[in-house]
């Protein structure tokens, strides 16, 4: 397991201590003593934020399941802003429910639209951590379409919260080959939807490719457009025989690692 995320994720039941706020009547109080007015005053707008925000989500879910009678878990993902379609969200989902032997680990969130869906997955499966990498730096994808930054952990945070997913999310904000570097545990689904230029998936894989356990699945994005490098890559482990096509929904491909463990 990554050193400092094991260490990140110790939960508050055994004996770390309690969180660093609480609410005490009207006054709120950290692990320090009672905040500073100027303190509490921005605590309070933020939970004014997220309050205004979550009734209409909450109201937006409740009219999915309803109209479309979705299950509980597909109604609060497909209640998420992303670029993943509902087919993918459920692939991601029933991938992280069966997962076991290993955790989880995502290259790539952006506002968490799959992150929740693994989330949810494990949680209703063996309840297997999911750990999701993204630095959040300025980042302009491959085609150009999409910019990605500091400012789209807000709406990742706010999301998790929302799914009520954080206590089975660890966040690890820098770049997948940094994570990689510290990483000591096995893997038992890796999600790559992180830079889909050749270098960039290419480059992840090889990072995080030798902690996937034998059997484990690696499913990637973006993998039927020939203008990002996924496809290339797609074509290249199935030529090494290391991996095999396992299915296709959406534009997400599920392979299957074969071979000897490369854990160390």
């Amino acid at each position: 397991m990554w050193g400092s995320a094991a260490r990140a994720a110790a939960p508050w039941g055994s004996g770390a201590g309690a969180p660093d706020s609480i609410f005490a009547g009207r006054r709120v109080y950290a692990s320090r003593g009672p905040l500073r007015p100027s303190e509490a005053g921005r605590v309070g707008s933020a939970l004014s934020d997220l309050l205004r925000w979550a009734a209409p989500w909450y109201r937006y879910r409740r009219r999915l399941r309803r109209r479309h009678r979705r299950p509980a878990h597909l109604a609060t993902i497909a209640a998420i802003d992303g670029m993943l379609s509902n087919e993918e969200c459920a692939l991601l989902y029933e991938l992280a429910r069966a997962a076991q032997g290993g955790c989880i680990v995502e290259i790539g969130a952006f506002h968490g639209k799959g992150t929740i869906a693994l989330g949810l997955g494990a949680r209703d499966g063996a309840r297997v951590p999911v750990y999701s990498v993204d630095p959040f730096l300025p980042y302009t994808g491959p085609l150009g379409r999409h910019r990605i930054g500091p400012g789209d952990k807000t709406a990742l945070l706010r999301n998790l919260l929302l799914a009520d997913v954080t206590e089975q999310v660890w966040l690890i904000h820098t770049h997948s080959a940094e994570a990689a570097a510290g990483w000591q545990g096995p893997v038992a689904l890796l999600v790559v939807d992180g830079d889909h230029s050749y270098d960039g998936v290419a480059g992840d894989l090889g990072c995080w490719g030798r902690f996937v356990v034998p059997g484990g699945l690696v499913a990637l994005d973006d993998s039927l457009d020939e203008r990002f490098g996924v496809v290339r890559l797609i074509r290249e482990l199935l030529t090494s025989a290391e991996y095999e096509r396992v299915r296709t929904a959406g534009k997400i491909t599920v392979l299957r690692k074969r071979g000897a463990p490369h854990c160390t």
